[in-house]
């Protein structure tokens, strides 16, 4: 299990910026794809 945790840190560390990088987006993107 250390190994598997070791392993999937970075990982999940990239999935936060990348989740928050994603909400960022969206709170930018609704105003020009709003129809």
């Amino acid at each position: 299990p250390h190994l598997l945790i070791q392993a999937f840190n970075p990982l999940s560390t990239n999935l936060a910026a990348l989740a928050l990088c994603a909400v960022a987006w969206l709170a930018e993107a609704p105003t020009a794809t709003d129809s």
